[in-house]
């Protein structure tokens, strides 16, 4: 039994050039790759709440790139402006 053409259009079409469900997001083995850490680290990160914001399915750690940059972004600290007087290290 074929779907009539009302059905047909209900039902989701899935194109294979479409991006992946999970393309914004990366692992954690990844993630501690490009931050230069190791993965016990960034469990540390997490298990104290330092870490970025996370998905957990199952026993699979997943995180949104735009949240990691966001967690990278509140971390960064201020140039401070030098100051007039005495320079270290001159004498």
């Amino acid at each position: 039994m074929e779907a009539t053409p009302a059905a047909q259009a209900q039902q989701p079409q899935y194109n294979h050039t479409s991006p992946s469900l999970l393309c914004d997001y990366i692992d954690k083995t990844t993630l501690a790759r490009e931050l230069g850490r190791t993965i016990r680290t960034l469990d540390r990160l997490i298990l104290r709440g330092d870490g970025p914001p996370k998905v957990q399915i199952g026993k699979r750690t997943l995180f949104r790139r735009e949240a990691v940059l966001q967690w990278l972004r509140e971390r960064e600290t201020p140039i401070r402006p030098q100051s007039k007087g005495r320079q270290r290290g001159a004498r």
